[in-house]
Formats: structure tokens, sequence, C-alpha cells
């Protein structure tokens, strides 16, 4: 008797036990579906965003969207442009700047940053059977409704999520305005260049780059010059020539506007000496006009801001006269 009713209790606790088993089977195969689905829809999302990027869509439709006046606000362009401005020339500085945004926002952001907020935005706003019938017509050059549903939601990204993505874009990129010769005939007082933050995340200053940093003496000043000497290097002026390690060092990108030695002075000669570890010598292009390492000695790494890396926009700031010319200029 007892045997036959233990028998009974161990069939049932089996019982019991694979009922669990079976249980738990169909719950994880639930939850793995439910994530397989999860990442189905989010991929639909993430192609529809990479391709509206890669292809400039997005881009197209900031372009559609604001005005140059309103666009300039967000890079640091605080002069009045000149009311005399016909519609070419507005248009002209709109796409300036557009290009501008484009190279902070997806050149040197974070990999896929763009997408990723553009993705997380067309989540909010499709379904996934939406996001997919707009995926699936997208190369359809028709008029189609999902292609004036995806335009509208273009512009609509852009009105509610400019503002925050230019903050964000500060963390790794930011403007800079010349205000004075120092760095002439490379940059002219007015012009604006777009200085990429990241630069020297990963890697050393070269020789010739152009740099933003912050005064040795007085942080709250932040000045542009161009990297001589690196760590190590023994760094001589003769006469207005510059020696590197002994040789003379050919610059093509200087000017001199006082020709006449002053012996004494540090402007025209400097003795040897021996740049120190995580530090650059730099000198403005200007070398007559230019207040540099000279005089104050050499930038730690550490205050480096950034590197320059081209001219977006550039504006006489006595005239108002704009500088069509220099618009789009790598600083080299």
């Amino acid at each position: 008797m007892f045997f036959r009713n233990h028998s009974r209790v161990l069939i049932l606790l089996t019982i019991g036990l694979l009922s669990g088993v079976v249980l738990l089977s169909v719950v994880h195969s639930h939850t793995r579906a439910d994530a397989t689905q999860l990442e189905h829809t989010a991929a639909v999302y993430h192609e529809l965003a990479r391709r509206d990027v890669a292809n400039g869509s997005l881009m197209e439709a900031l372009s559609k969207q604001g005005d140059a006046e309103n666009i300039s606000k967000k890079l640091q362009i605080k002069e009045v442009l000149a009311g005399t401005l016909n519609a070419s020339e507005l248009e002209t500085i709109k796409q300036a700047m557009v290009k501008t945004m484009n190279y902070m926002l997806v050149d040197l952001a974070p990999p896929a940053f763009l997408e990723a907020r553009l993705a997380e935005y067309y989540g909010s706003l499709f379904s996934r059977s939406e996001a997919q019938g707009i995926l699936d017509s997208y190369d359809d050059r028709g008029n189609r409704p999902e292609s004036a549903l995806l335009d509208a939601a273009r512009g609509a990204f852009w009105e509610e999520s400019f503002q925050d993505l230019a903050v964000e874009a500060k963390s790794w990129s930011r403007s800079f305005q010349i205000p004075i010769g120092a760095m002439l005939p490379t940059l002219v007082p007015g012009d604006h260049v777009v200085v990429n933050k990241g630069a020297y995340r990963h890697a050393m200053p070269r020789r010739a780059d152009v740099i933003v940093f912050e005064f040795p003496q007085d942080e709250t000043k932040h000045f542009i010059k161009r990297v001589i000497g690196l760590p190590g290097d023994v760094v001589e002026v003769r006469d207005q020539v510059v020696y590197l390690n002994g040789a003379v060092l050919s610059e093509s990108y200087i000017q001199h506007t006082d020709t006449q030695i002053q012996p004494e002075n540090a402007r025209d000669n400097l003795r040897p000496a021996t740049v120190p570890p995580d530090s650059y010598f730099v000198l403005g292009d200007n070398r007559e006009s230019s207040l540099d390492s000279r005089f104050w000695g050499y930038v730690a790494k550490d205050r480096i801001l950034g590197k320059a890396e081209f001219i977006y926009f550039s504006i006489d700031r006595t005239s108002k006269a704009i500088r069509w010319n220099r618009f789009g200029l790598p600083v080299r």
C-alpha cells in the first residue's frame, strides 16, 4: 500500500515538474519571440533613418524648413545679415549653414548619432506597419502618400529636435569666430570656422595643425594658432626664420609684415628651447602680429579645445560685406 501511494506521489510530482518545464519553455519561447519582434520593429525605423541620413534627404528637409537667419543663429553668427542680399545670396548662406550642420551632426558626431535620434523619432510617429510601408516605397519617386508623409515627418523632426541637437553637438564640435589678424593670411578677421573638439581624443596634434586652445595666462580667452613644435622638438628663431631640430622649417602659410629685424626681441630671435612633454609650441601665421609661444611659452595638451577644420562663413566686420569666396575653405 505504501509503495502504491508513494508511486502515485512520484507520478504526480513528475507530471508537475514536466508541466513546469513545458510552461517555462512556452514563456521562454514567447519572450524570445517578443524580443525578436522588437528587434525587427527597431530595424525598420533604423533603416528608414539610415537612408534619410545617408542620401541627404534629412538635410534637404532642414534646408526647406529653415531660413538663413534662423540657422545662422544656431551657429553663433551674430552679425545682422545685410538687407540688400538677394534671394540667391540668401540661399547660398543657407546651404552653407546646412552643410555645416551636416558636418557637425554626421561627420564629427559619434557613429550613427543622428540616425539613432531620427529612428527614435520615427518610432514615436509611425506604427511598424506604417514605417514598413514607407520603407517599401522609399525609392519610388512618384507622388505617393507615403512620400508626402515622410517629407512632413522630416520637417517635424527638425522643428522639434533642432535646438536639442545643436546643444548636444557642442560636446564634440563648436564654431569659432576669428577676432583679429594674427593668423593672416590663413584666417581673416570675421571668418567663422568649425572646430573638431574630438580631433585629439585618441590622437596627438600634428605639426602644422591649426588648433584652438585656452590661453595659458587667462583660461577664459581662446586662441587659435598653428602647431610648430611637438613634445621633444628643439625650436629656435633666428632673424624671423624658424629652425626645428637644427633645420630650417619650410613654411608656405606665413606672412611677414615687418622685415626689419629686432635682434633682442623674441619676435625675431629666440634661443633654442626643447618643447616639454605633453606640450606644444605654437605660432601665428602673421608672424609680426601674433602673441604666441615666443612670448608666453607652451600650450599643454589638456588646454587644447580642438582642431580648426574649415571656414563656413566669412564677413567683414566693419563693412558687413560677406566674403563669398571663403565659404567652405579648409583650414590648412
